[in-house]
């Protein structure tokens, strides 16, 4: 997985530059109390962590915080805390990113979605 993983990141990650992007900021993979859903988790946010630096990628590690807060699936939030982390994210991005405060909580399931359909056209 290692490899075949970090060539889509790359990929992504030439997409992003290549339309003008002058920063990139990558959200970590989040917590799971669910063994298997984790160990993959874990597993890219190790990767990404020490990665995504040398690509000039800005890392947003939600891990722990995404501790606690779960539903009863160990996988998925609770929407509050969907909410305090999307709150976390936004006032780790520089300023000169402006959002109207209702777009700020489908922040993360917008992302992965976004860069899902970026990888697989």
């Amino acid at each position: 997985m290692d490899n075949s993983y970090l060539d889509i990141v790359k990929k992504g990650l030439k997409i992003a530059k290549n339309s003008g992007a002058k920063a990139i900021y990558w959200v970590s993979p989040m917590f799971s109390l669910d063994q298997d859903v984790e160990n993959r988790h874990y597993f890219t946010h190790m990767l990404l962590k020490n990665k995504l630096p040398l690509y000039g990628v800005k890392y947003i590690n939600v891990r722990d915080l995404s501790k606690t807060g779960h539903q009863s699936d160990n996988v998925h939030f609770q929407n509050s805390k969907y909410k305090e982390m999307a709150n976390y994210i936004f006032k780790k991005l520089p300023k000169v990113f402006v959002f109207p405060s209702t777009i700020k909580p489908i922040l993360l399931g917008g992302i992965g979605y976004f860069i899902f359909k970026l990888i697989n056209k």
